[in-house]
Parts: C-alpha cells; sequence; structure tokens
C-alpha cells in the first residue's frame, strides 16, 4: 500500500532545512507520497529509511531510458488523474511494404516539424520501423535510411535474422519491439547483445504475462539489460532463474 506524507514524515530528520527546496520538512513529505519528488532530494534522511521509502514509493511503472528521452515512470494512466512525469513523445512511421519513394518522403517531412514552444522543443523524437518481409537487407536498409534522420528508433521485427542486421546500422538509441511468446529467448539474447531495450507484443494479456516472466528468468528487466537475479529470487523464493 502506498505510503501516506505522515508516514514519510515520521521517518524524517524533521529539521526544516529548506534544501530539499520545500518550506518544511511535512511539505516534502507530501510532495514524497504523491510522487512528485524523490526521497534523495532531502540529503539528511538515513540511509535506511531512504532505501525502505524508495522501494515503497516508487512508482509502479518503470522508467525506460532512450538516447535522451523517458517513457513510464508513471503513477496514473491519464494525465488528468493526476500529471504524467515525462511527456509524451511522437514517432512517424515507415515500414517495409511502402514504395522507397513514400518512405523518402514521408522521413523528409518529419524533419520538416522542428520548433521552439514557451522554451522547450517540439519535434518527433522517434521513427517507427515496421519490418513486414523475411529479408534482412532490405529491412537493413530502410532502418539505415531512418537513422539517418538523427531521431531515435523503435524497431518492429518479430524475425531474428532482420533484426540483427537492422540493429548493426541502428545505432544504440533503439527499441527493438520483437520479442514475442515464439521468439522471445532468441529476440533476448539479440538485444542484449546490442544493448538495446526490448520491448514485447503478444496477441492478449495472458500471453504478455507469461512472456514478460519468461524474460524475468532469463534476467531481462523491463528497464532493459539489468541482470536481476536477486530481485528473481525475492520474487520466487521457492524457484530458481534458469541461466
Amino acid at each position: 500500500m502506498a505510503l501516506k506524507g505522515l508516514d514519510i514524515f515520521k521517518l524524517s530528520p524533521k529539521k526544516n532545512c529548506k534544501e530539499c527546496g520545500s518550506p518544511t520538512c511535512m511539505a516534502f513529505c507530501m510532495k514524497v507520497a504523491q510522487g512528485a519528488v524523490s526521497i534523495d532530494k532531502c540529503p539528511y534522511f538515513s540511509d535506511d529509511a531512504k532505501a525502505m521509502l524508495n522501494e515503497q514509493t516508487a512508482p509502479p511503472m518503470k522508467t525506460i531510458a532512450v538516447g535522451d528521452h523517458k517513457l513510464g515512470g508513471e503513477t496514473v494512466l491519464f494525465r488528468h488523474e493526476k500529471t504524467l512525469v515525462n511527456k509524451n513523445l511522437y514517432a512517424v512511421s515507415v515500414c517495409t511494404g511502402m514504395s522507397a519513394e513514400d518512405a523518402d518522403k514521408k522521413l523528409s517531412e518529419l524533419q520538416k516539424v522542428d520548433y521552439e514552444r514557451i522554451g522547450e522543443r517540439m519535434y518527433v523524437e522517434f521513427v517507427f520501423v515496421a519490418n513486414k518481409q523475411s529479408d534482412p537487407a532490405v529491412y537493413a536498409e530502410l532502418v539505415k535510411k531512418a537513422a539517418a534522420t538523427g531521431r531515435d528508433l523503435i524497431l518492429e521485427c518479430w524475425d531474428v535474422e532482420c533484426a540483427k542486421a537492422a540493429l548493426a546500422v541502428a545505432g544504440k538509441n533503439v527499441i527493438l519491439d520483437g520479442a514475442t511468446p515464439e521468439n522471445c529467448e532468441a529476440m533476448n539474447a539479440v538485444a542484449k547483445e546490442a544493448g538495446v531495450v526490448l520491448g514485447v507484443h503478444a496477441d492478449n494479456l495472458s500471453d504478455l504475462y507469461d512472456t514478460v516472466k519468461k524474460l524475468v528468468r532469463r534476467g531481462l528487466d523491463r528497464k532493459g539489460q539489468i541482470e536481476i537475479w536477486e530481485q528473481y529470487k525475492a520474487d520466487y523464493p521457492d524457484e530458481e532463474p534458469k541461466k
């Protein structure tokens, strides 16, 4: 259950030093309870208190970092419920089913949307590149064009060989939307070797849950390529993760 501001305040140093940016410790603790600030903003909480509070106040949706962009880290699904911590990101999609001329046109036009509004850059952050065929060279050529725009990439590709070819030319700021119930172990290995975030696709929530759980057993955390054997053992004390 989420902690209340008063619960956090009981563990606070009660200095009212304002170093965290809040006028009082109580005000700071209320913001922490709401998920508006991190407990680490206060330099005087004990390490034990920080560890406990960070775990209990962490947002249920983990944060994924891709290049300079962040996804997730939210405590609500909709902005009107409270607020979203990370701004919405936009992508233009191209796929191998398009003609070369149409793909080139879309990639060219996306770069025209780039301006500043109230001190914030407004532009298309990602190119979503979907693979609809089985020739690695064809997909790699389209991915290479997308990478040339300077935008980060989301690669929707469920063919392992095509994914390998695409990652060879895509750079590091990539989400590989490639794991399915059928290929998840092979795609896990591909994503780990390339050092990119792996997305998971399934036709229903039950299959999605089972696939993510299988990946967790293989040491793939939802944030990226992070070994999580200790976390797994804590969640499933009667099982041993398969290496």
